[in-house]
């Protein structure tokens, strides 16, 4: 039975000083109105408002108790939403997971409640359970878009199982914008996926969208086009500088990858300031330290970003990429694995398979080479690498077949990282006597080849050797000794010059 409270303090008056408090963010104030407010009333929203104040006050036992004890978290609906999110904050997986195990029946919540659940499983490494429960979620409620996200951000399912997914979702006409937006998380994995973001901003008007913009920026670094990425970002977080979520991830990353050293100091030195103890800053400076080739640094700080959040695939990556460069192949191989695990991207066995040509397990590569293929069979770095080992084991007709499918893969993105690609092509062209292929290979291979001497020499000699085979000693040597002005020293190229200078009856 409800109580009577005095006239001038009306049950309705105080409910809404509480919501007028909370929405100004003057949590005491809603405090205090609250306790007054049950004290005048047994109603379960009241205690739930109540208990909400105690939330934002950051009191999350208190929140717990106080629903507990009045036997809400078994009775009304809100209040054991409440109490689970309280678990959370609290790093209580197991006890949120067992207070929603046996939640009532409330349709409204079933997202709600799977979604939370799904966090929990995430936490506790229970990845398999965590998927289907934000599945679920999506089931329940097509509009979740948080349980969309934590899907696509763990990498938990597949493109086909994506669009599957969706199809099976109950989305409206007045929703195609949301689809829309939601295929945009894939749109990567398409020979053309600029053109799905083109549509986007056309046909919806999504042209300022920082979602959008993240998503195409997330496109473009996935098909290895990081300077377009870096522009993207880099004007994301001119609009929003305080944007610390994905787009700060996807701009670190283009960051390093563009060894933009400067750019990399000036963010981690502002994250250092800004969140000293996030794993994310721990990223920023291990990218700076990587760029500046301080490997021993950027291990410390990969691993404290690693420590600080044991699902942090692209900091596992950097971790083993380290190791790599440093030549510790165990290690390299054990900080791959901790990412294979976390997520079903196809990078991990990529770079484990990468890691595995370098060391020479050809028949070890091969096999993550073609888990990777089945995640995405678009990825040249992926064909690329198997045209590697074709290289090495010394069946050049596939060889050649691989690295040209790598290439055609590019599109028109073709950057100075594929250079090795090319270079290698002409490797393989000259072995099966393709001589003008494997020029023009090499040819193609030096207009993108960086600034670093010891690979425009190399590719010179390569040119060189091959115009030797062809006959043509005087190209042949024009090509070493252009090839000697980048590495003096390099022995091949001495002896080969040698050679055809002998063979052209020149004399010393």
């Amino acid at each position: 039975m409800a109580k009577n409270p005095p006239q001038s303090f009306e049950v309705s008056s105080l409910r809404s000083m509480v919501d007028t408090y909370l929405d100004k963010k003057s949590v005491m104030s809603a405090m205090f109105y609250a306790d007054l407010l049950v004290s005048f009333s047994d109603d379960a929203e009241d205690y739930y408002r109540q208990a909400n104040c105690f939330f934002f006050n950051r009191e999350y036992k208190r929140t717990i108790s106080l629903l507990q004890r009045q036997g809400l978290t078994k009775s009304h609906a809100k209040s054991l939403h409440l109490a689970a999110f309280c678990h959370l904050e609290l790093s209580e997986w197991d006890e949120c997971i067992e207070i929603l195990s046996g939640a009532f029946s409330m349709p409204s919540m079933r997202a709600d409640y799977c979604l939370l659940r799904g966090k929990a499983h995430l936490a506790l490494e229970q990845r398999n359970q965590a998927k289907a429960q934000w599945l679920e979620a999506l089931a329940a409620d097509p509009k979740c878009i948080e349980a969309y996200d934590l899907l696509q951000s763990n990498s938990m399912i597949t493109v086909e199982e994506t669009v599957s997914l969706l199809n099976s979702l109950k989305y409206t006409e007045e929703d195609s914008v949301l689809k829309g937006i939601l295929l945009a998380h894939i749109a990567k994995y398409n020979k053309s996926p600029q053109k799905h973001f083109t549509q986007l901003k056309n046909n919806y008007a999504l042209e300022k969208s920082a979602l959008v913009q993240y998503l195409q920026a997330d496109s473009l670094y996935y098909n290895y086009n990081f300077q377009q990425c870096f522009q993207i970002t880099n004007q994301i977080m001119k609009e929003d500088p305080y944007n610390h979520g994905n787009a700060l991830l996807l701009h670190i990353s283009s960051m390093a990858e563009l060894q933009k050293k400067n750019e990399l100091f000036l963010c981690s030195h502002q994250l250092s300031e800004l969140m000293p103890d996030s794993a994310l800053t721990f990223y920023a400076i291990g990218a700076y330290y990587y760029c500046i080739k301080s490997y021993d640094k950027a291990r410390v700080y990969f691993s404290k970003a690693t420590t600080n959040e044991p699902n942090f695939v692209h900091a596992w990556i950097g971790y083993g990429h380290i190791f790599a460069l440093q030549d510790e192949h165990d290690q390299a191989m054990a900080a791959y694995r901790a990412a294979f695990r976390l997520t079903s991207n196809h990078m991990p066995p990529l770079c484990i398979g990468m890691e595995l040509v370098r060391v020479k397990n050809f028949a070890q590569a091969e096999h993550f080479l073609s888990q990777a293929m089945k995640s995405n069979k678009s990825d040249p770095l992926v064909w690329n690498e198997l045209g590697v080992i074709a290289l090495e084991t010394k069946e050049y007709q596939k060889a050649i077949e691989l690295f040209q499918k790598a290439i055609s893969l590019c599109g028109d993105q073709i950057s100075d990282i594929w250079e090795a690609t090319f270079t290698n092509l002409g490797h393989a062209q000259r072995k099966m006597r393709m001589y003008n292929e494997a020029i023009e290979s090499y040819q193609k291979a030096l207009n993108l080849a960086p600034k670093e001497a010891k690979i425009k020499a190399s590719i010179f000699s390569s040119l060189g050797f091959t115009r030797h085979l062809t006959g043509d000693l005087e190209s042949a040597i024009t090509y070493y000794h252009q090839s000697l002005g980048y590495n003096p020293n390099d022995r091949f190229t001495l002896d080969v010059l040698a050679s055809a200078i002998s063979a052209f009856d020149i004399p010393f």
